[in-house]
């Protein structure tokens, strides 16, 4: 009889340090579960981020600027132009953004150049009026850039020709503030 008494002792403690432990990894794991939603999101971007380039081959992922990649907004609403125009094409003053014939604009793949001006503008409403930083992009930067890269398409990034200018419409004016939230993406990844 002892020994019954014992053994129901030992079970009856075992199942209650058991279920004590049931119950604390069960409310760990609504813990778990709380603090995972709120996590959630961030790991659904990863899995998403991942499967997408799981499905890309090498070449397609060559193909894509890391701005492309890591910052698709960025890439979609920002605005590059060819070097080639700034070289050669460019009026003095440069016009704003709205007012750049089309193909004044570049194309960034994962074979582009991509170089971020960042500079003071000399005035509120013109950053360039008499043409001194155009002088200075076609007569040092520019050549530097064609001696290192001589084959290759290179984009610039520059404020005013990148982004809506004022005056601008309202959607416009969403562009830009959408932009203005991004540009320092276009730092990033130049």
């Amino acid at each position: 009889r002892e020994r019954e008494r014992k053994m129901e002792s030992r079970s009856s403690n075992t199942s209650t340090s058991h279920d004590r432990s049931e119950m604390s990894s069960s409310s760990k794991i609504k813990s778990r579960m709380t603090n995972k939603s709120s996590v959630r999101s961030i790991g659904s971007y990863r899995s998403d981020r991942s499967s997408l380039h799981k499905t890309m081959t090498m070449n397609e992922r060559q193909m894509m600027h890391p701005l492309q990649r890591e910052d698709p907004v960025a890439y979609k609403i920002i605005r590059f132009v060819r070097l080639k125009y700034l070289e050669e094409e460019a009026p003095v003053p440069i016009p704003r953004h709205q007012d750049l014939p089309e193909d004044a604009f570049g194309r960034l793949t994962g074979r582009t150049i991509l170089v971020s001006l960042s500079h003071g503008w000399f005035f509120q409403n013109h950053p360039d009026p008499y043409g001194e930083k155009l002088k200075l992009i076609r007569d040092v930067f520019a050549p530097q850039l064609r001696k290192r890269y001589p084959y290759t398409s290179i984009v610039v990034f520059f404020d005013f020709l990148g982004m809506p200018q004022e005056p601008r419409t309202n959607v416009e004016s969403d562009v830009f503030d959408d932009a203005i939230r991004r540009m320092s993406s276009v730092y990033i990844y130049a």
